[in-house]
């Protein structure tokens, strides 16, 4: 029986900011993955950051929402410099929980905005 390799999220440091590109879809799992990976990276306490999300398939419930803002509360570095994290979103049902996600951590110390392009979001970014 074959099993098939689940695609990793690819973190790139850019000159001006950190872009993560999960595997295509919404999967909990794999945000909290990256998440893990991120925080750690000298990089990321000193930048912005950029999640470009792409269509497929999707493997998050709402509820989860809640449970990526603890994760991320208990983990983000007291030391961080970067403030901000853009979200693109690839499909409308990424951009809707996007948004959900953006009111469930209005009290976070990151600000989140939700796009649907990534030169929009590296302008916001570069503000």
């Amino acid at each position: 029986m074959e099993t098939a390799l689940k695609q990793k999220a690819e973190i790139v440091s850019g000159q001006d900011y950190m872009l993560i590109v999960p595997p295509e879809g919404l999967d909990f799992w794999e945000i909290v993955s990256a998440v893990g990976k991120l925080f750690p990276m000298g990089e990321f306490q000193l930048k912005n950051a950029i999640w470009l999300f792409r269509e497929g398939p999707v493997d998050f419930l709402y509820d989860d929402l809640f449970k990526l803002k603890a994760f991320i509360e208990n983990h983000f570095p007291a030391n961080a410099k970067g403030k901000k994290t853009a979200i693109v979103a690839g499909s409308y049902l990424q951009r809707k929980m996007a948004l959900a996600y953006a009111k469930i951590c209005r009290d976070m110390p990151c600000r989140l905005k939700v796009f649907t392009d990534i030169k929009s979001a590296e302008a916001w970014i570069r503000e």
